[in-house]
């Protein structure tokens, strides 16, 4: 690997990101509250493709090379392996809720009793963002 194409990767990578993960900024003193989550939801989830479009620029138009084959993208190594990236924090997560129930640290309550309490102290008025933004 050349020094131009490594050069390039990390200037797209952390400029893009860096430039993405500011742009919130602009928006969070607007007085609709919810403009600044959707825009901080949105920049935050393209920043993430930074380190990708760094990659594919670098190898692409840098150093002249076919994607697929240069990055390995067409080939997916064992399949356990991505399972296990699906299913192992799920599965870590469920083992510490169990121990924790087992050891006494952590209460199981299905009334929702603490989320409850925290809804009736919202002061009145607060607007609440509609489904559409939660789901973005």
């Amino acid at each position: 690997m050349n020094r131009k194409s490594l050069f390039t990767f990390f200037g797209i990578t952390f400029g893009l990101a860096w430039i993405l993960f500011t742009l919130p900024v602009l928006v969070k003193n607007d007085p609709d509250p919810t403009r600044y989550l959707v825009v901080m939801q949105i920049c935050f989830a393209l920043a993430m493709w930074a380190p990708g479009i760094g990659a594919i620029v670098a190898t692409r138009f840098v150093e002249g090379k076919p994607i697929l084959k240069t990055l390995r993208l067409n080939t997916l190594g064992p399949k356990r392996y991505y399972l296990m990236a699906w299913l192992l924090p799920a599965l870590l997560t469920v083992a510490t809720l169990g121990v924790s129930l087992l050891l006494g640290t952590a209460t199981y309550d299905e009334t929702y009793a603490i989320v409850r309490e925290s809804l009736a102290n919202i002061p009145a008025g607060t607007p609440v963002p509609d489904p559409q933004t939660l789901i973005v």
